[in-house]
């Protein structure tokens, strides 16, 4: 490129960097101070705790957009939340899946009710199918650091009752609580092995059973 460049021209004077040198060069404005970077971008939806999803970890908002739809922007460091055109949150980017990063300020005063999802409204609704599960629901929503990120495991939790029935989710909720996990995904599959008429639960390959127990409490092996 060098012996091209230096190449005299054929139908007038200098050559291509003589040009460069004394006119062009002059006029090159000075890079940026950071390196290009590709932005993703994508839409969410702004869940009932005021948490938006992208790449698998959640971002606070305003509670005021809950159940908006609004774009997201993403760098390899920071994440940007649009309404209509207008920022309304930025937070640096989490690294590992399924991390939360919460704003206070986006935080109601005292965790107040937010569309009808609330710490009491859970522990109420856990009391009416049984003591296991409100005790389970009182360690989910004492997990997080931020009670109000522990309202969608609890809403999962939860709506088990209706594919598998009251009593099934409490002898889950029994078995979750004693093998000290909060993980929703946990408590599905032990609520998946459950026989609430045999008073047992059945055997299977995957995790959970190293949860399974007879009625009478004794351990399955």
């Amino acid at each position: 490129m060098e012996e091209l460049n230096s190449e005299p021209f054929t139908k007038k004077e200098g050559s291509r960097a003589l040009l460069f040198e004394h006119c062009e060069k002059e006029c090159l404005l000075p890079l940026p101070s950071r390196r290009f970077e590709l932005f993703e971008r994508t839409v969410a939806k702004v869940a009932p705790d005021y948490h938006v999803q992208f790449a698998k970890c959640l971002y606070s908002v305003h509670p005021k957009y809950i159940g908006e739809k609004v774009q997201v922007k993403a760098d390899a460091s920071t994440v940007l939340i649009y309404f209509h055109g207008d920022e309304i949150a930025r937070h640096k980017r989490c690294i590992c899946r399924g991390q939360r990063s919460t704003d206070p300020s986006h935080i109601p005063p005292a965790h107040q009710e937010v569309l009808g999802w609330s710490g009491d409204a859970f522990r109420a609704e856990a009391r009416r199918i049984g003591p296991f599960c409100e005790v389970l629901i009182d360690r989910i929503l004492d997990s997080r650091q931020y009670e109000v990120q522990s309202y969608k495991v609890c809403r999962g939790v939860l709506n088990l009752r209706r594919k598998f029935g009251a009593e099934c989710l409490e002898l889950a909720a029994r078995e979750a609580v004693n093998a000290g996990t909060t993980s929703y995904k946990t408590v599905k599959t032990i609520a998946e092995t459950v026989d609430p008429t045999g008073g047992h639960h059945v055997e299977t390959d995957d995790e959970s059973s190293f949860f399974l127990t007879h009625a009478d409490g004794r351990e399955v092996r």
